[in-house]
């Protein structure tokens, strides 16, 4: 059986991937505008997990901004909690 090198496993979770979110509005015409492309760049997250996630601010003509964030959590990537102690009797 083959071992995978640290650059494969590195690769298995994302971590060499470069993905980016699009925003983008359709016009009344049909045509479409993209209002922001928002890189997403590999992250673990507080609780253990591991994803991507990126976030923006955007500006719309009429003067108003909104504020986006995309996460992406990959499934099963929380790490398994030990389990607790037994107390031991005497």
């Amino acid at each position: 059986m083959d071992k995978m090198s640290s650059e494969q496993q590195q690769d298995k979770k994302g971590t060499n991937r470069r993905l980016r979110a699009v925003i983008e509005e359709e016009l009344p015409d049909g045509r479409k505008r993209i209002l922001r492309e928002i890189p997403l760049p590999f992250k673990i997250f507080s609780s253990g997990s591991d994803g991507f996630y990126g976030n923006d601010k955007i500006p719309f003509d009429n003067g108003e901004r909104y504020q986006t964030g995309v996460t992406l959590t990959r499934i099963g990537s929380k790490p398994k909690t030990a389990e607790p102690k037994q107390e031991e009797k005497s």
